[in-house]
C-alpha cells in the first residue's frame, strides 16, 4: 500500500511540474511580440520631422527674390515726354493753277502763284528744349520767334506746289507735318514725319519733300526747335 501511494504521489507532482513549464514557457513566448514594434513606432516618428525642416528653408529664399525685381525702371518714361515741346503754325493752303501764270510781270508773280496761303488768325508758339536758364524769354525774345517762323513759312510756301496727278483727280486735304530745325537751320531728316494724313498719300509726301528740299532755313534765334506745321491743300474754284 505504501508503494501505491508513493506512485500516486510522484505522478501528481510530476504533471504540476510538467502543467505548470508549458504555462511558463507560453507566457514567455507571448511576452517577446508586445515590446518590438515599440521600437519600430519611435523610428518612424523621428523621420518626417527632420524632411519638414530641410523644405522650408529655400521656399523663404524664393519669396525674397520675386518682391525684389518689380520696383525699378517706370520713372525715365515721364523725363521723355516733357523735351520736344513743339511750335505750332495753322496755314491753310490754295494750289497753283500753272506754272506759265509766274511769267507776265515780276509784279504780279506772288498773287498769281498762290502755292499756300496764311490765315490772318495764325497762332505760334514755341518752347525750346528744357534750359533753366530761358524759362522767362521776353517780349522782344518773343518777336524774334515770330518773325523766325513767318520766314520759315513764307519759305515752304514760295515752294508748295500741287501735285499733278492730285489736281487732276481733285484731292485735298490738309497734312499735318512735325520737323525739327538744328542750330545751323538744315532741318533733322529723320524728325519729319506726318502726324495727321490728308488721307492722300500723294499729298503728305508732297508736304514733307518740300520742307527738306528747301532747307537750310535761317539759323533759328534760341537754338534748335521742333515745329508743328499745318499744310492745307485746296483748290480754287
Amino acid at each position: 500500500m505504501r508503494n501505491l501511494y508513493k506512485r500516486a504521489v510522484i505522478s501528481i507532482a510530476s504533471t504540476t511540474i510538467l502543467h505548470a513549464s508549458i504555462f511558463y514557457t507560453l507566457n514567455e513566448s507571448k511576452q517577446p511580440q508586445i515590446v518590438t514594434p515599440k521600437a519600430v513606432e519611435i523610428a518612424l516618428f523621428d523621420m518626417p520631422k527632420v524632411e519638414k525642416r530641410e523644405e522650408n528653408k529655400p521656399k523663404t529664399e524664393e519669396k525674397f527674390i520675386v518682391k525684389e525685381k518689380p520696383i525699378q525702371k517706370p520713372k525715365p518714361l515721364a523725363k521723355e515726354k516733357i523735351l520736344p515741346k513743339p511750335i505750332t503754325k495753322e496755314e491753310s493752303s490754295e494750289p497753283k493753277t500753272a506754272v506759265e501764270q509766274k511769267q507776265p510781270s515780276q509784279a504780279q508773280e506772288k498773287p498769281s502763284a498762290e502755292p499756300i496761303k496764311i490765315a490772318k488768325n495764325d497762332s505760334a508758339s514755341m518752347i525750346q528744349e528744357p534750359k533753366d536758364e530761358q524759362k522767362a524769354i521776353s517780349k522782344v525774345a518773343l518777336n524774334e520767334i515770330e518773325n523766325y517762323l513767318f520766314r520759315v513759312r513764307e519759305k515752304i510756301e514760295e515752294n508748295l506746289r500741287y501735285p499733278l496727278l492730285a489736281k487732276r483727280l481733285k484731292l485735298e486735304g490738309e497734312s499735318i507735318v512735325v520737323f525739327e530745325i538744328l542750330d545751323d537751320g538744315s532741318v533733322r531728316e529723320s524728325s519729319i514725319r506726318i502726324k495727321n494724313s490728308s488721307g492722300h498719300r500723294s499729298l503728305d509726301e508732297k508736304a514733307t519733300e518740300t520742307i527738306l528740299g528747301v532747307s537750310p532755313f535761317e539759323a533759328p534765334p534760341n537754338g534748335k526747335m521742333a515745329i508743328i506745321l499745318p499744310v492745307v491743300f485746296k483748290l480754287n474754284r
